[in-house]
C-alpha cells in the first residue's frame, strides 16, 4: 500500500468520462480512478451573507463551480460527504430552514446539470438531519456500491441529540460480510472524522464507538476511508493498515474540494481550492 499527498497543482489528467460497465459484467479495476470529495456546502438559501464564516448562501453554486473547475482534472465519480444543507426542515419536518425539500432539488439540479452521468456517492451529515430523505433527493442509498472495480461502503450514521454520532452494529457487520465476500478494495465513506483523533471536549467530531469503527476496517482489510464534518480537514494517514482522510469544508473559503486518485492500492490526494 502506498499513498501520497499532492498539493494544490495544474496537471493535465484524462477529460471528464465516467466509466461505464455493461450490466451485470464484473468490474475490473482501472489503472486509475478518481473521485471528486465535496463536503460541507451547508446550502441555506436565506443565509445573510457574511454573518458566519460558512458562505451558506453560496453552497449550491459552490458545489457546481467544483465540479466544473474538476473537470479539467478528470474524474470518474462524484462523492458528497454530508451537510450539503445548513439545517434542514420542511413540511413534515421539525426543526428550522423551511426550505430543506427546495435546496435538496437546487443541489441535484445543479449536479445534474455540471455532470450528468458520473456516478454520485450521498453521505448524510448532521446538519442534514433526514438521512433517507437526502438520499431520496438524490436517488442514492447507502450500504455497498462498485464502481470501477472499488467497493465502496457508504455509511448513514444517525446523530443523536447534541450531533452524538455511533455506527450501528448492523453496519459494522455489514462492512464485515461485504469483505468475507471479497472483491476489489474498499473504500469507506462517513461524513465524521475517523482518524486522526480528535479532541472532542468542546464538540463531539468523532463517533462515541470509534475504537470500534478502527478495529471493524483494520479486520475488514479498509483501503481508505474519507470523511467530512471537521471543516479544516485531516492529511491522509495510517491508522492500523488502514488510511484516513478527512476532506475540508467547501463552504469556507478558500472553498477547497479534493480528488482521490486511487490506483488498485495506491493512494494520491489532490487537494484544490476555487479561491
Amino acid at each position: 500500500m502506498h499513498w501520497s499527498p499532492a498539493p494544490p497543482c495544474k496537471r493535465s489528467h484524462k477529460p471528464y468520462n465516467p466509466i461505464r460497465t455493461r450490466k451485470g459484467a464484473r468490474a475490473i479495476l482501472t489503472a486509475e480512478f478518481r473521485l471528486l470529495v465535496i463536503t460541507d456546502s451547508h446550502y441555506a438559501v436565506n443565509h445573510e451573507p457574511g454573518t458566519t464564516k460558512l458562505s451558506c448562501e453560496r453552497g449550491c453554486e459552490l458545489i457546481g463551480l467544483a465540479i466544473e473547475d474538476a473537470r479539467k482534472y478528470g474524474f470518474e465519480a462524484i462523492a458528497l460527504l454530508g451537510d450539503l444543507v445548513n439545517e434542514a426542515a420542511g413540511p413534515g419536518y421539525e426543526g428550522t430552514g423551511p426550505n430543506f425539500e427546495r435546496e435538496l432539488a437546487d443541489i441535484r439540479e445543479r449536479i445534474t446539470a455540471a455532470a450528468p452521468d458520473a456516478p454520485l456517492l450521498v453521505v448524510p451529515g448532521n446538519h442534514d438531519r433526514y438521512p433517507d430523505a437526502v438520499l431520496a433527493a438524490f436517488g442514492a442509498r447507502a450500504g455497498l456500491r462498485e464502481i470501477g472495480g472499488y467497493r465502496f461502503v457508504v455509511f448513514a450514521d444517525a446523530y443523536a441529540k447534541g450531533d452524538y454520532c455511533t455506527r450501528s452494529r448492523t453496519d459494522l457487520e455489514m462492512l464485515r460480510d461485504t469483505a468475507a465476500r471479497g472483491g476489489g478494495p474498499i473504500v469507506a465513506l462517513q461524513h465524521g472524522p475517523i482518524s486522526p483523533e480528535i479532541d472532542s471536549s468542546d464538540y463531539p467530531y468523532m463517533h462515541t464507538n470509534r475504537d470500534a469503527i478502527l478495529s471493524a476496517y483494520s479486520d475488514a482489510g479498509v483501503l481508505l476511508s474519507i470523511s467530512g464534518h471537521y471543516h479544516a480537514g485531516q492529511p491522509l494517514n495510517e491508522n492500523g493498515g488502514v488510511l484516513y482522510f478527512t476532506a475540508p469544508a467547501i463552504g469556507e473559503p478558500p472553498f477547497p474540494y479534493t480528488i482521490v486518485a486511487l490506483r488498485r492500492r495506491n493512494v494520491t490526494i489532490e487537494p484544490y481550492e476555487l479561491g
